[in-house]
């Protein structure tokens, strides 16, 4: 009797160790495409520091909506899963990044590499990745107890799960942030000049795009789980002097879409890097505020959804590599001086005190300024991570750690061996701007503070492309 006893707890014993394969949590089960969903609030519990203002220091006076962190568990038939995370957050800095997922490892089995986390990189959010700055030692501990909760609660939430994809464009909505002149000088929305000549073209012409993922559930007591990832830039409440946190337009799509669908919401920035609500160009959408360009954006997906095609296969396979850049040292070595006498103005004095310098020194603004003296504490070269991820044979997304110009991401969308290559950016990393050719021929703001040198966006959209052929070919 003990002997059959020891056999059947052996038994038992093993089941168990199956369904929790490679540490999941149980009930993944071995069901095809299996789908799960966690979300946690990120809210400071004092004042901190904001991220996206410039240099100048913002300290949270209150808020506007709140912060989550969201994460969608992807397991396929063979029991490999992946961890997407949306977090808002203005980037992914490694420094505060690397301990969250390996706190997410920890507590859940999922390797390291299997866990991609992301920003939506609004303006109004706590500044997480400037460890040292006001209540932000104590708000990393927060968020990662958040993060832990949402994978744990997204592993335990997986059910039975079909994938459909579309996607859809909303015109109008999110425009180039740099304008051809009729005098053929480019100016940007947020920093130009635009009093030399009339505006003509852009710099790069490019519609926005809602890209749309949709896990349809099979156990009608779940909600389907919604990804989208938008084109558009969340900067409506990122001004200098706005001291109130907010998830921007990121919160009031989720808001919207999940009042008038059936589905939890995650939503990612996309190929937004040159890319503004606050365009010159005329467009009645963008005299709204925040609350209603939310509603905007969440009607344009809702219109898509019923021709969203569902995806072939179901398996998840991911890839990972290491890539390599050439650091930007231009002014370095000749206005390194200038440019620190000039940021300091700034930061101490503000915008009155700088621009004399500005002026004196010949730099195109106080962002130029802060280029030189951030590319100064670069060596030779910058090396980040990309990653990329299928699931079944036509639904790919990249992960990138930048902020991906607007032509780069519509290259990548045109090239892609996938039906869709769904673009997610501040990804895994936080590696700044990765300007085009054409931003560097004619000069931006993205140009002046960019780490990299000239070529790396079209280099790295290569390698991204590269990267989606290995995984379609096996």
């Amino acid at each position: 009797m003990k002997r059959i006893i020891s056999v059947v707890l052996v038994l038992v014993m093993t089941l168990l160790l199956c369904a929790c394969g490679n540490g999941e949590t149980a009930g993944s089960g071995n069901n095809g495409l299996q789908v799960g969903f966690g979300r946690e609030l990120i809210m400071p519990e004092g004042t901190v520091r904001i991220a996206g203002g410039g240099v100048q220091d913002r300290l949270s006076t209150g808020f506007m909506d709140y912060l989550y962190v969201t994460c969608v568990a992807v397991t396929d038939a063979a029991g490999e899963t992946v961890l997407i995370f949306s977090q808002d957050l203005h980037n992914t800095n490694e420094g505060y990044v690397a301990p969250v997922k390996e706190a997410i490892s920890n507590e859940t089995g999922i390797a390291v590499d299997h866990i991609m986390m992301s920003a939506t990189h609004t303006h109004s959010a706590p500044a997480i990745a400037t460890g040292s700055s006001e209540g932000i030692s104590e708000y990393r501990v927060l968020h990662k107890a958040a993060a832990v909760k949402a994978a744990k609660d997204a592993l335990a939430d997986r059910s039975a799960a079909e994938a459909y994809i579309g996607s859809t464009q909303t015109e109008g909505l999110a425009s180039v942030r740099h304008y051809l002149l009729s005098n053929g000088t480019y100016a940007g929305s947020n920093f130009g000049d635009f009093s030399s000549g009339s505006i003509v073209g852009h710099a790069a012409d490019a519609d926005g795009e809602a890209q749309i993922v949709k896990f349809a559930r099979a156990d009608e007591s779940k909600k389907d789980i919604l990804m989208m990832s938008f084109t558009v830039h969340p900067c409506f409440n990122g001004s200098s002097d706005n001291t109130v946190l907010s998830a921007d337009l990121v919160g009031t799509t989720r808001d919207y879409l999940e009042a008038n669908t059936d589905c939890l919401v995650a939503y990612f920035t996309s190929d937004a890097g040159n890319q503004t609500q606050s365009s010159r160009v005329a467009s009645e959408n963008r005299t709204t505020d925040y609350t209603e360009y939310g509603a905007i954006l969440g009607k344009y997906v809702i219109d898509a959804m019923p021709g969203l095609t569902k995806v072939s296969g179901e398996d998840v396979k991911l890839k990972s590599q290491t890539c390599t850049a050439n650091t930007n040292k231009d002014k370095v070595s000749e206005m390194l001086d200038k440019a620190i006498e000039t940021v300091d103005a700034y930061n101490t004095s503000g915008k009155s005190a700088a621009d004399p310098l500005v002026a004196k020194y010949g730099f195109s603004s106080v962002h130029e300024a802060r280029g030189v003296v951030t590319r100064s504490k670069l060596g030779d070269t910058l090396s980040f991570e990309l990653n990329v991820l299928s699931v079944g044979e036509n639904l790919s997304f990249i992960f990138a750690p930048y902020e991906m110009f607007a032509a780069t991401g519509m290259y990548i969308k045109e090239k892609t061996p996938y039906d869709m290559t769904f673009i997610v950016s501040h990804a895994n990393g936080e590696a700044g701007y990765f300007p085009t050719e054409a931003a560097f021929d004619h000069g931006c703001y993205e140009v002046y503070i960019s780490k990299c040198v000239r070529g790396t966006a079209e280099s790295v959209a290569d390698d991204f492309l590269e990267m989606l052929t290995q995984l379609k070919n096996g």
